[in-house]
């Protein structure tokens, strides 16, 4: 994965944030989340300052593993670089904690993407009444779904809508 990095500096090319996210990205979906690492590392090290995707990236690959401590190290590293955590980044630190089977983190999770001002989308639902549902709080995720809806946030015209899949699972974590 580094020699990669390497060849392509050997050519006179310095890969930019989208040359990493397009290795990341590779290199995850094809579970190969060591190699992904290392080019991140190696990217860093090299004085590249890599960007929210490639944070996104490397949260939504430990996520799927239920590495929950993984992914809170990335969002702290990715806060120290001075990138904001945005939907995905907070969608993905949920599902590591459906994975983790974390309930309360996945709750202080979602209060502080929402002091955060970021948007929750259906998945941000889904996700939540995933991780709350097993520890008796799918109630909670709907009063969390109704607030939402309801606006009173302040955030104007902006259309919410739940798809069928997270209202399902809506109701089932009831």
């Amino acid at each position: 994965a580094s020699e990669l990095l390497g060849e392509l500096r050997a050519a006179g090319l310095e890969p930019s944030a989208r040359t990493l996210n397009i290795l990341l990205t590779s290199f995850t979906s094809r579970g190969r989340l060591p190699e992904a690492l290392e080019v991140f590392n190696s990217y860093c090290a090299a004085g590249g300052s890599p960007g929210a995707v490639s944070y996104n990236v490397l949260i939504s690959a430990f996520a799927r593993r239920g590495e929950l401590v993984n992914c809170e190290n990335l969002l702290r590293q990715m806060r120290a670089g001075g990138e904001a955590a945005d939907r995905y980044t907070y969608n993905g630190l949920l599902r590591a904690c459906v994975g983790a089977r974390a309930p309360r983190r996945a709750t202080m999770f979602y209060r502080i993407m929402r002091r955060a001002g970021v948007l929750a989308d259906a998945s941000t639902f889904t996700l939540l009444a995933l991780a709350l549902a097993p520890a008796g709080r799918g109630a909670r995720v709907v009063s969390y779904a109704r607030e939402w809806l309801g606006g009173d946030d302040g955030l104007g015209d902006d259309v919410r809508a739940l798809d069928v899949a997270a209202c399902a699972t809506l109701l089932r974590s009831c």
